[in-house]
This record gives structure tokens, C-alpha cells and sequence, in this order.
């Protein structure tokens, strides 16, 4: 069992572990989170980049990653339980 946080409201999801403190989320620019978690010591995933929805989680609406240029994540989650990928 891993415990973290996810950080991300509407897009731009964001797997934190190993930290201490709450990372805030900035929608309009993630590399901020994925530099909190990595100054906090932590490790971070992009989750669900390419999620395309499903009718049995929120209503069939998807959380993509919408902001590529980010650098310094450690890994990308590419399948989640609620909402299918389109890989």
C-alpha cells in the first residue's frame, strides 16, 4: 500500500508520494506541483494523461494532462479503475 495525494482538480492530475506537506494545485501551470513534490523530497506521476472517460466515475468526464513542457516527474500513470484510457 502506497499512501499519498493526488493533486489536480480539473486537468493536469498528479500522483504525489512521500511528502509531508500539502501541494497546492495550480492549474494554469503544474510544473509549480511537480516542483513542490520534488522539494519536499517526494516522488511524482502524471496520472491519467490520456484518460478518455467512463460512464461509471464522474459522469463520464475525463482528466487529462493538457501541459506537456513539464520537466522533473518520475514516472506516468497510463490506466486508472474509473476512467478508461485510450490506450
Amino acid at each position: 500500500v502506497l499512501v499519498g495525494m493526488e493533486i489536480g482538480e480539473e486537468h493536469n492530475h498528479y500522483l504525489a508520494w512521500r511528502v509531508n506537506k500539502v501541494v497546492e494545485d495550480n492549474p494554469a501551470n503544474p510544473q509549480t506541483f511537480i516542483d513542490g513534490v520534488r522539494g519536499q523530497g517526494g516522488i511524482g506521476f502524471i496520472a491519467h494523461p490520456f484518460e478518455i472517460g467512463c460512464k461509471y466515475g464522474f459522469s463520464g468526464r475525463a482528466f487529462t494532462w493538457n501541459h506537456w513542457n513539464v520537466t522533473g516527474f518520475n514516472g506516468i500513470c497510463i490506466w486508472n479503475f474509473i476512467g478508461r484510457s485510450a490506450f
